[in-house]
């Protein structure tokens, strides 16, 4: 199996993401650009909680835990994918380069909302060193995968494309 990569402009999930969070917190409503209300169909759920150990961790983390957490999380799910065969290391190493790019894009992205004026400098500070960390990560992981694929061990590693 193959894991398939999309890309996306960096504008198009930040604009996602906050009309997530609007949701989350009923801001929408408050903005009044809340939609008409439907009735929700009934819901069958058949994940526990994650409070009762259900759901998706890595997913949950990051929600709540901004650019860095997410990045992680997508590290770890791909290295399970990796250690489980369902990809291969190259694989595993371009979703690597793509979140390495992301965290680029995400710096450049926060400096020009810094230059426009568009965000606080505690606000820059703060999200700058959450994307630096998460680019500190994928420069850590592309050296492992590198190591990796210099020295295979006993044809361990996959080599597919």
């Amino acid at each position: 199996m193959t894991v398939q990569l999309r890309s996306f402009s960096m504008s198009s999930l930040i604009s996602a993401w906050l009309a997530f969070i609007m949701r989350m917190l009923g801001l929408n409503r408050l903005l009044g650009t809340a939609p008409v209300a439907r009735p929700e169909p009934a819901r069958l759920r058949l994940l526990p909680p994650v409070s009762d150990g259900g759901g998706d961790a890595a997913s949950l983390r990051a929600m709540c835990g901004g650019f860095h957490a997410a990045v992680m999380a997508q590290f770890e799910q791909g290295f399970e994918q990796f250690l489980r065969g369902r990809i291969s290391l190259q694989t595993y190493r371009r979703a690597i380069e793509a979140q390495h790019d992301a965290a680029l894009q995400r710096i450049a992205h926060l400096l020009g909302a810094r230059v426009g004026g568009e965000i606080t400098p505690e606000a820059f500070a703060r999200e700058t060193a959450d994307a630096e960390q998460a680019l500190a990560a994928a420069a850590w992981c592309l050296r492992w995968a590198d190591d990796q694929l210099a020295e295979p061990q006993d044809g361990a590693l996959s080599q597919e494309a």
